[in-house]
Parts: structure tokens; C-alpha cells; sequence
């Protein structure tokens, strides 16, 4: 194998590796964990969430099966790019009854 080919197969490795740990540190909810494992310019972006869509987790016993498309980029070990694409729609259905433009302070 060629050394230009020995570096991408190496690099699609590592970026496999990447991609696991990732993956492994968000399905833990380990939030702390996954942002450092992204660089501090990071760049996250869910082009299809629905405006006013909260940052956190909303649990109201809904059902919630969601398939998605996620696309990262890396450099120098750390995450630069997380671009996930989803269906709005099975969100809002998940999301009944939840409405995102109101203020929960004010309860």
C-alpha cells in the first residue's frame, strides 16, 4: 500500500474512531463529555427544528421514534462541523401539546 493510500486508510480509521466516541458520549447524555470532543468554534446546526424549539429535553410520555442524518467533520481530532437533518414533523408530534414560544418562568 502506498503511503498516500496508508494515510487515508488511517485517517478513515480515525475519524470511525472519532465518530463512536462521539456517538458513545451523547447516546450517555454525557453533554460535558461530547462538547469536549469539539473544538470551541464548533459549529452545530439542525437545519429542520422547528423555530423556538428548546435546548433541552422535554419529557410529556409522547412517543417519540426518530430516524436521523447526521454529518460531521472533524480536524485535528476535534469536532468542527455536527449537522443533523430529521423529520420536524415526528417532533411535533412528539412535542404535543408543548408549546416552545412561551416563557416557563412566568409559570
Amino acid at each position: 500500500m502506498d503511503s498516500k493510500k496508508s494515510k487515508e486508510v488511517k485517517s478513515s480509521s480515525t475519524a470511525v474512531q472519532l465518530l463512536r466516541k462521539s456517538l458513545d458520549r451523547f447516546l450517555a447524555k454525557d453533554m460535558k463529555g461530547w462538547s469536549e470532543l469539539c473544538h470551541e468554534n464548533v459549529v452545530a446546526e439542525f437545519p429542520f427544528a422547528p423555530e423556538g424549539s428548546p435546548g433541552n429535553v422535554i419529557s410529556n410520555g409522547n412517543p417519540y421514534e426518530m430516524r436521523y442524518a447526521t454529518f460531521v467533520t472533524f480536524h485535528d481530532g476535534l469536532i468542527v462541523n455536527y449537522r443533523e437533518y430529521w423529520n420536524p414533523m415526528v417532533f411535533l408530534a412528539a412535542m404535543a401539546g408543548t408549546r416552545f414560544d412561551q416563557d416557563d418562568s412566568a409559570k
